[in-house]
């Protein structure tokens, strides 16, 4: 399975397409593990933020497979994401195919009306 986020976001070949679980995999393929209640926060703003995040863990289960590994306290992605290969063409100085990966700009059109100004500014 492939995450895609330059030009958009989509997991191909999924038909899932809810963006905030699609955007925390996305957080995840690039930051690496992270501990739940850091996600929590970052991703909800109101209401009961630990329920919030393991609905999206369900979301992404129900709907994309074992596309993260989750345990009661950390999170972490399952899949590879382009920007992870475009990063590392960039570190190879491999200029031809970092061109060819890049799609588009990161997260191109996604856009959230609750997330925190920390996400923001990350995306």
């Amino acid at each position: 399975m492939q995450l895609q986020t330059l030009g958009g976001l989509r997991l191909t070949p999924t038909t899932f397409t809810r963006p905030k679980p699609l955007l925390l995999l996305a957080y995840l393929s690039l930051e690496g593990t992270r501990q739940r209640n850091l996600l929590a926060e970052l991703f909800w703003q109101e209401g009961n933020r630990m329920k919030s995040l393991s609905m999206a863990l369900t979301l992404l289960r129900q709907g994309a497979g074992d596309v993260a590994q989750v345990d009661a306290k950390q999170v972490k992605a399952n899949v590879e994401s382009d920007v992870r290969e475009l990063l590392r063409a960039l570190d190879k100085s491999d200029w031809e195919g970092a061109a060819s990966l890049y799609t588009g700009a990161f997260l191109e059109g996604v856009v959230l009306e609750d997330w925190s100004s920390e996400l923001e500014e990350w995306v």
